[in-house]
């Protein structure tokens, strides 16, 4: 509170901090607004509407030619506290024009019983010309999308993006927010083109798939793969099977596969020592069927001879 509040019981019936305004005596007791952005011109109140918990409470800025409207009002809360002070900023987006300050209310009772909502002129709500400050650049508030960012503010240049504070020879200060000036640099070559990036891709990654047995790519570049049913061919053999399953394992990756079938190695090398294995076992039960014959050959021999004798 700026006054003294002795001061301000002793002139609570008074018109100040107003110009002979039609606003209710004693509903406001003090004053003190900054306004930036309209170095001319005098604030005055133009709407007071009262609510169930809060009196909002909107200025305006301009003479009698034209004036600028606050978008946002100031909101004081319906309380039991005598001369309670309320801080706040509003703005005119359009405009660009700033009003932050204090006001200070009177007795509590003027402020709870206000109903309605009451619309005030420029000789009706004019502000004492004492109670305002006119402020010329300065970077008070910034607007971004027409919200209000009060207090300090930090801009941060994102990737490619350059902010440069420029202060110009009459003082008004600009900020300058530019796209970055780069060159696409790969270890090979220049990149100007589509087709100097198409070339890049394809250094790095390969060249793409553009056709499969003839088959080019539909218009989202893909080449749709399927299996037929083994039963649709008619062949009583192949029913038991798919001739191939397409199965997608990952991104960029399918297993093709014939269910029920058994997978042959294709390793010639695995063949290549069965069959020696299996000769060499061949080989030994060769002889040993060999022996067998002359042991049988024997044999029949001795039989033989015994029959001879006993004739």
């Amino acid at each position: 509170m700026r006054l003294l509040r002795e001061w301000l019981e002793q002139n609570v019936n008074k018109s100040y901090p107003f110009d002979t305004a039609t606003i209710p005596t004693g509903l406001f007791t003090d004053m003190l607004l900054q306004v930036v952005g309209a170095p001319t011109g005098n604030v005055y109140v133009s709407n007071i509407t009262a609510h169930d918990d809060k009196v909002a409470v909107y200025l305006a800025v301009g003479d009698k030619a034209g004036t600028v409207n606050m978008t946002e009002a100031i909101i004081i809360p319906k309380s039991s506290d005598n001369f309670q002070t309320t801080t706040f900023y509003c703005h005119s987006a359009d405009n660009r024009v700033v009003i932050d300050g204090e006001i200070t209310t009177g007795m509590a009772d003027m402020l709870n019983t206000f109903n309605g909502s009451v619309d005030f002129d420029y000789d009706g709500g004019k502000v004492y010309d004492g109670c305002v400050i006119h402020a010329d650049n300065i970077i008070h508030r910034l607007i971004v999308d027409n919200t209000v960012i009060p207090g300090d503010v930090e801009l941060v240049a994102g990737d490619g993006i350059i902010i440069t504070p420029e202060i110009t020879e009459t003082g008004s200060a600009r900020i300058h927010i530019d796209v970055a000036s780069y060159d696409l640099i790969t270890e090979n070559m220049n990149i100007t083109s589509d087709q100097d990036l198409l070339l890049s891709i394809i250094s790095t990654e390969g060249r793409p798939v553009t056709s499969i047995n003839g088959i080019r790519p539909n218009i989202n570049g893909n080449i749709d793969l399927y299996s037929v049913d083994a039963d649709e061919t008619n062949n009583e053999e192949a029913v038991k099977y798919k001739y191939i399953t397409v199965t997608p394992v990952a991104d960029g990756v399918l297993s093709l596969s014939v269910p029920g079938m058994v997978v042959c190695d294709t390793d010639i090398s695995n063949y290549t020592q069965t069959t020696t294995d299996n000769i060499a076992a061949l080989n030994e039960r060769c002889a040993y069927l060999q022996s067998f014959c002359t042991s049988l050959e024997t044999s029949l021999n001795f039989i033989n001879t015994q029959l001879v004798q006993v004739k």
